[in-house]
This record gives C-alpha cells, structure tokens and sequence, in this order.
C-alpha cells in the first residue's frame, strides 16, 4: 500500500479573543446633522462694558458665529431687521439669568417693548458660507436687560443663533413663500441653534433706590395762563415748574430737567374728565420742542440739598393734533431719567457714558395735575328725520336736522368773507355681507370712501363764505337762512351688491378759520334705504 502525505498546520499559540463588553464606542455625527452642525459651530462673546455692573446699565458686547471645523464649510443665514424679533430666520437673541446670593440661578424678568412692524421679511440674499476657522459678527441682537431683576448678586446671560427653516416672505405683509422657494439656497440645512457659554457679571452695590429717589423728589407745576379757553383763542397753556427735595437729611443727585433731551425728560400726561368718569388720554407736547438726544447730559447733573428747590423752564404746551374734545382737561408734567448713556460723539458705554448718575438708577415721577377747560360755546344738534333714499340723490336737510346754537351769553360770528367758517361731515356705512363671490367688482374710478357708503356733496364739507352772526341764544338750521341752496349738501348712496348696506354713522364738526379747536356734534346712526 503506498503512504498518503498529510500536511499538518500548527498554529502559534496565543491569548484567546474576548468579546467587548459594554457599548460600543461614540461616533462622531455626520457634518450635515443637527448635532455635527452644532457641534462645529459656536457663538462666542467679547464683553464691551465692565463684568461689575449696576443691574440698570445697557450691557455692550460683540458677539459671533464661529465655524470651529478645520475642514468643513457651512452655510448660514446673517441676522437682518426682523431677526431680533424672531420674525425672520435666523432669530438671534439673549437669554437671562440672576442670582441673589442663594446659589440658584433664575430667570430674570423680561423687559416689555415694541418695535416697529416693518422688517426684511426676505432673507434669502442674507444667505453666505462660512468657511473653516471663519467667523462673522452677528448683529440686530437685542442686549440683555437686568432692569426688572431685584436683589440680585450676580447676572449672566447667553448669546442664541437659531436658524428654524421657516420660509422667507417677499415682504413682511405676505404670507411665507412656498417651499422650496422660501428657503433660498438654504434648501437641504437642518434647523440647528448654537448657544454663547455663560458670561456672568457681578452686581454693585447701587446708591439709592429707585423707590428712594421718587419718594424725595416732588415735581410741582403751575398755570399761569387763563384756565378757560374758547375756540377763537390761542390753544396754548403756560405755566412755569420746579424740582424739589423734600427729604429732610439725603441729598439726591439728578440731570437738570430738560425738555430738550432723551435723558432727564420731560413729557406732558393730559387726560379728559369724560361723563362717565373714564378718563381719555391724547398727546400734547411742548411747543417749538425738538430732540437733541447727542447732547452730553452728564455736564448737567446737579446735588440737590435737603429741601432744596430748583425751578426750570416749562416752554408753552399744545395739542400734539387739532382738538375736538372740549370739556376740562387735566393736564401733569412727567420727569424722568432713563440712564441712557451719552453721545460723545458717539455712544459711550458705562460706567463713563453715565457720568456722576452712574449709581443712580432709572426712575420717573408725575406733577400735580392743572386743569384747562376747553368751552363749549356753540352747540351742534344733530337729529334723523327718516331715512336716506338709495334710489336717488338727496339734500341733507331732507334726512338731518341739524342746528348750530349759541349758548353762551355774547354774539359769535361763525364766518366772514375774510374769515370763512366750513361745515365738516364723516359719514361711515354700517354694513352686513351679503355674498362674496358673485358680484362683480367694484368701479374702479371711484375712491375707496366711495365705494360703499354715504358721500356727503363732493369733498364732505360746506364752506361759509357770507358773514353769518349768531346772537346769544340764537341758532341757525341747515336748509334754511344761510345754510339753504348750496350750503345744504346732496347726499349720494354708494351701493355694492356684495354688501346690505343699512345705516350710516354721522357726525358733524364747525370751525372757523383762526379757531384753534373745532365743535363737534354728538355721533348719529342714520337708516338707509327701505
């Protein structure tokens, strides 16, 4: 029998293999993921201002977008008008805490505010890349305010850039553009957001508090003008005003009272006494008054001693618009600093920007208040006599009995040929919808007051050109005497079928020329039609 060779393999002999226990090891996420996004982008921030602040100072910083990646590029969306507001991407913002000595960290109030509506809606052309160990500033982010925060021992707040993937508009009125369209060339980008690490100040100790300084301080005002005012006289109240304080041993430090300035301002507070006893506020304001908010307020701060008084120039104050409320008038002047740091000649940040009121926080305090009665002395009635016809024009006296009465006890002239007097009517439908679809559209040479409603001769208005006087007592009524023939007005209805057009609410006002207020009539609801 012939041997068959067999070949033998001998291993070398080894320590055995044992499973890994345990989970396996992280893998770093993939660069297009929220985490890789996250992970290679951050924001840091440089502060401007010193890290020991009074919780009242503007807190001034530069912040980024920082691309950390030695390799890998991003593209990012630059902050814009609206970002601040989280009305277009990206949102930037700061969030905010405080500490009061305890050791816990709670978030501050939020400082109330409003901004104006109109914004970059579209934010595709603010689309960029940012290329490895890039970084770009970031702007349109609002500072951190600690004004609410009381009692605290140390502050900090972060820095935020996130991006949402909402769709840009074309403009802040439209609705957000289809997608992908609305998001440019950000189509394909996980909404991710990168967040500051901490940066904490620690909080002085403030001079005085705000409480202290509105308790001492007592604003006084004084009328010096007639406290009575009729149409044909200057709308105008004069007055003079001082500053005192009244507390007995502190001296306080204020910015002379300047109505001129941002800072250490003065504002007038006016409010109607109405018949039901709700007061109704309107604007007024200081005659010849103009902003010179870069003035460098900090040569104006004054000690004022125990019970010291200092007085200061109130120019003359006026209606901000034409008045046609009369009745009496309460009128206050509002004194208060904002700590709003100066321009010098450009903005300069605390402790310096604020000067010798850097310890001394935002506060604010109200007159006594004086009171202007604004007369009465025609009165305009205003009565339905029926309906107003649609299917035809009509005179306005056939419909209104209106009447302009002297109640006072002197002769009035309501116009003159050098001086006219103009009768004003506003006229507004009240409608209910009818169909939306199957009238056709509106002409479209006619104007949008016109389009439905009550027109009132061609402009609204009658102007008085003859001289026309009114004795005490006497009064005159539309369609007769003065106010016959073309002082009485047509009246045209203005239809659309989509639309019921039911009643009209009317009021009517006199001026004369040279008047500084004009009289209106009570408002009246008018029917229309059958």
């Amino acid at each position: 029998m012939r041997a068959i060779p067999v070949l033998v393999l001998i291993a070398a002999s080894r320590t055995p293999v044992r499973a890994r226990l345990g989970p396996a090891p992280p893998q770093a996420p993939p660069p297009g993921s929220r985490e890789g996004i996250e992970r290679d982008l951050a924001v840091e921030v440089r502060l401007k201002t010193p890290d020991r602040v009074q919780p009242w100072w503007p807190i001034w910083f530069d912040s980024f977008l920082v691309n950390r990646s030695k390799e890998r590029t991003y593209p990012f969306v630059r902050p814009g008008n609206g970002s601040d507001a989280g009305w277009r991407e990206p949102h930037v913002f700061c969030t905010t805490e405080f500490e009061t000595g305890d050791g816990a960290w709670r978030e501050a109030p939020r400082e109330g505010g409003a901004r104006c509506g109109n914004y970059s809606a579209d934010w595709r052309g603010d689309v960029a890349i940012l290329g490895p160990g890039e970084s770009i500033p970031l702007e349109w982010i609002r500072g951190p305010s600690f004004r609410e925060v009381v009692g605290a021992k140390r502050l900090r707040f972060r820095v935020h850039y996130d991006y949402g993937a909402k769709p840009a508009k074309a403009a802040w009125w439209n609705p957000p553009l289809p997608l992908p369209e609305g998001l440019g060339d950000m189509v394909g980008v996980t909404p991710f957001e990168v967040v500051s690490p901490p940066v904490e100040l620690e909080v002085l100790a403030p001079e005085v508090s705000k409480e202290e300084m509105e308790k001492d301080l007592v604003l006084d005002l004084v009328r010096e003008s007639p406290g009575r005012i009729r149409p044909w006289e200057p709308l105008e109240i004069v007055g003079k005003a001082s500053l005192a304080n009244r507390s007995p041993e502190r001296r306080r430090r204020i910015v002379r009272p300047d109505f001129r300035r941002l800072d250490s301002r003065l504002e007038v507070v006016a409010e109607l006494e109405t018949k039901d006893g709700s007061p109704h506020r309107i604007g007024m304001t200081f005659l010849g008054r103009r902003f010179s908010e870069h003035s460098d307020w900090r040569e104006e701060v004054v000690e004022m001693d125990p019970g010291g008084v200092l007085p200061f120039v109130v120019p003359p104050i006026a209606f901000v618009e034409a008045q046609q409320r009369t009745g009496t008038w309460r009128i206050r002047l509002r004194y208060g600093y904002g700590a709003q740091c100066v321009y010098a000649p450009r903005v300069t940040p605390p402790p310096e920007g604020l000067g010798r009121m850097a310890d001394v926080p935002p506060f604010a305090i109200l007159s006594n208040p004086i009171e202007v009665v604004l007369e009465r002395p025609l009165d305009l009635l205003v009565a339905s006599k029926g309906r107003i016809p649609t299917d035809r024009e009509s005179r306005a006296s056939e419909v209104l009995d209106f009447r302009i009465v002297n109640r006072s006890d002197e002769s009035i002239v309501l116009a003159s040929p050098s001086e006219p007097g103009r009768i004003d009517f506003h006229c507004s439908p009240v409608a209910e919808l009818v169909s939306s679809s199957t009238a056709p559209p509106p002409d479209p040479g006619a104007t949008r007051a016109h389009a439905l409603g009550l027109q009132v001769g061609d402009d609204g208005r009658i102007e008085l050109r003859e001289s026309i006087a009114l004795g005490p007592g006497e009064s005159v009524r539309l369609g007769e005497g003065p106010l016959a023939g073309g002082a009485d007005p047509v009246l045209r209805v203005h239809l659309d079928p989509r639309y019921r057009l039911k009643q009209a609410l009317v009021s009517i006002e006199f001026r004369r020329k040279g008047w500084s207020y004009a009289i209106q009539s009570p408002r009246l609801l008018v029917p229309i039609g059958e």
